[in-house]
């Protein structure tokens, strides 16, 4: 964070200096430190936000919650997209709906029967 702070800094620095050197009139001048007194304030605010919330408590608890949450929502979609590939590729095979259906039941009740398919899609996979 302090680097990020201290980047901010040198590069305003060089930004100001560089720009200084084109501006001709005093107008052209107020214009600018204007125009960049205010992005720096927004992005000087945001910077401390960032910082002070990084020191809460509770904010750090949230953010956690939040990766937690996040992390369940990517593992659901990836066992989806396995669960919808077998369906597909049971499809593909041409195995009729009802030995399909057959099949969902058995994966969901027995144990052994996913651990057998999950070992399959590995090999296919790997």
């Amino acid at each position: 964070m302090i680097k990020r702070l201290w980047n901010l800094h040198i590069g305003l620095i060089k930004y100001i200096y560089a720009e200084l050197k084109q501006k001709k009139t005093v107008k052209e001048l107020l214009v600018f430190f204007k125009n960049i007194g205010g992005k720096y304030i927004k992005v000087l605010s945001e910077e401390y936000k960032a910082l002070i919330s990084l020191l809460d408590p509770q904010y750090r608890k949230q953010r956690k919650e939040y990766e937690r949450v996040k992390n369940l929502k990517q593992d659901f979609y990836r066992a989806l997209k396995l669960l919808k590939y077998l369906d597909e590729k049971m499809t593909a095979q041409g195995m009729p709906s009802w030995k399909r259906k057959q099949f969902w039941r058995d994966f969901f009740k027995n144990g052994q029967v996913r651990k057998e398919e999950f070992e399959t899609l590995l090999k296919e996979i790997g």
